[in-house]
């Protein structure tokens, strides 16, 4: 008979040994990818980087040097692989205002190492869905790069599971949307807004991401703040400077933004979408291409006592099923294409704003559209009326 410490013995070694096996067998299963290489004096390297992705399988990495930097491309990446730059600070890829400089179409694919500059279109400002890095992807990693001077930072939609790490981005922002060529409605689907967005830097201060956050006072020092899910916060005293979009919350309610400064963004925005009974107040917004958004029915919202000064594109936009907002004692200053606008966006209230292109003391019209999606093309005009706007301004 064997002896019983010895059946002991041996148990815990099999055990052992199936953990081992576990744990060592399938990653040494797995499949290695083949490494390219683009620039350098290498046999066989590649000149441009679209090029090495052309020949690129799922699982490859793509190694690119920086002594052949800058890479003016517009680069597609519709395979599963790790983009490795050699130097962040000198591995440049540059989008030389043709499009998006990096498109990644394809799940599970790395970018790291390089600086993104330069993705934005022939239109400028108002193809504000022109990024740096466009993602439509799932389980996209974007880390430690530096994304500067393109329309938009990182525009990301209908993808889940991102993560962004340790970028910074200057003069740039991310921007997390449900549409880009036309502001239609579409259904608020959570998972596309849960990612993991930490350690990231907008012109030097924190992008402070965070979802499902509640009665918080957040930080003052932010470069960006996106909100997903969250109720009952505060942003206040916070100055944004040369950010795309500013402060954007998603479905997210019952907060409160007040005494901040945004100023001279390519967008600048304060963007609601799917946000309700939030309070906008006391705000100084001028010269971006557009000052407030409530778009993606975000109802019941109050704007009050805001300076909405010269964003050129309009002032104040409320669009796509934003019912039933109430807007009372701004001023709307300067010289913007519109100071206020309607599309598909009904019951709206406006009372005692200053409009400094109103000097009557008849009712002041917002103008605004409907659109109808069995007429496509064709738009009805509509319009808003603020009964009783003030003589003088507010603030």
């Amino acid at each position: 008979m064997i002896p019983k410490y010895l059946v002991i013995l041996l148990s815990i070694l099999q055990i052992l040994s199936f953990t081992v096996y576990a744990t060592i067998t399938p990653q040494s299963a797995d499949p290695i990818g083949n490494t390219l290489y683009v620039g350098g004096s290498g046999t066989g390297n590649y000149t441009l980087i679209q090029d090495a992705l052309d020949n690129a399988s799922d699982g490859d990495t793509i190694y690119v040097y920086n002594d052949s930097s800058p890479y003016q491309e517009n680069i597609l990446i519709t395979q599963s692989i790790l983009l490795q730059g050699e130097n962040k600070e000198t591995t440049i890829i540059d989008g030389n205002n043709q499009g998006n400089t990096i498109t990644i179409e394809h799940d599970t694919v790395i970018v790291t190492g390089f600086t993104i500059s330069n993705g934005s279109g022939p239109l400028g400002i108002l193809e504000w869905y022109i990024a740096g890095i466009r993602i439509t992807a799932n389980h996209v990693c974007i880390k430690n790069n530096i994304i500067a001077n393109n329309r938009l930072g990182i525009f990301i939609k209908n993808a889940e599971h991102l993560t962004l790490t340790n970028n910074t981005l200057l003069n740039d922002c991310v921007v997390i949307a449900p549409y880009d060529l036309a502001a239609v409605y579409t259904p608020f689907i959570e998972q596309y807004y849960i990612h993991t967005i930490e350690n990231n830097t907008v012109n030097g201060k924190p992008l402070i991401y965070r979802h499902g956050l509640t009665n918080t006072l957040l930080p003052s020092e932010a470069g960006q703040i996106i909100l997903v899910s969250s109720y009952n916060n505060t942003i206040k005293d916070t100055s944004f400077n040369q950010a795309d979009f500013a402060i954007i919350l998603i479905n997210s309610s019952y907060n409160t933004i007040s005494n901040n400064i945004l100023t001279n963004g390519s967008a600048g925005l304060l963007w609601l979408l799917y946000s309700s009974n939030n309070h906008l107040t006391n705000n100084t917004i001028s010269q971006n291409l557009e000052g407030i958004c409530l778009d993606q029915a975000s109802t019941q919202n109050t704007i009050t006592y805001n300076i909405l000064n010269n964003n050129s594109h309009c002032n104040l936009m409320i669009e796509s099923r934003s019912h039933h907002n109430h807007v009372q004692n701004n001023d709307f200053l300067g010289t913007p294409r519109v100071h206020g606008y309607l599309l598909n966006a009904f019951r709206t209230t406006y009372h005692q704003n200053y409009w400094d292109d109103h000097d009557s003391v008849l009712p002041k019209i917002i103008r605004g559209e409907l659109t109808f999606p069995f007429l496509p093309g064709l738009r009805f005009p509509w319009f808003g009326i603020d009964w009783q706007p003030s003589a003088q301004q507010n603030i």
